[in-house]
């Protein structure tokens, strides 16, 4: 596989990864900041799945800034070696960022689990099984 190809590549895996953090903030974001203000999880919880949404959102922002600069470049070809690096960067804060914000929705999840919210359950086992499908789509 050529340098160009393989970054080609990493770009495609990073617009998925993208892709999959936006619907996860969506779903956090719709699950635990209801309009109810009693099953919602203590403001301290819910601060931190807000600042793992904000710094998911920043990720993806700045993978998508670096891969739309990359695709505008006139050296593609040349330069898609030495850019390798950057895209496997940028890719491993998208990672991270999917992995602070599903800490932060498990802990969300931890504070709720007693009040009666059977259907978040269900909504949270669709967003693993959605993750999981991006994840092995990604490898494929």
């Amino acid at each position: 596989m050529t340098a160009s190809s393989e970054l080609q590549s990493q770009l495609v895996d990073g617009i998925v990864k993208v892709t999959s953090l936006v619907l996860q903030c969506d779903t956090y974001q719709e699950l635990y900041t209801p309009p109810d203000l009693t099953i919602r999880p203590p403001k301290a919880v819910l601060d931190a799945l807000e600042t793992a949404i904000v710094q998911a959102y920043v990720n993806s922002l700045l993978f998508l800034g670096f891969a739309i600069h990359r695709q505008r470049s006139r050296t593609k070809v040349i330069d898609a070696l030495f850019i390798l690096g950057d895209v496997e960067k940028y890719i491993k804060s998208l990672v991270e960022s999917g992995d602070q914000l599903a800490q932060a929705a498990d802990n969300c999840e931890k504070h709720c689990s007693h009040l009666d919210r059977s259907w978040v359950k269900e909504l949270r086992g669709l967003a693993a099984e959605s993750r999981q499908a991006m994840r092995n789509q990604a490898y494929v």
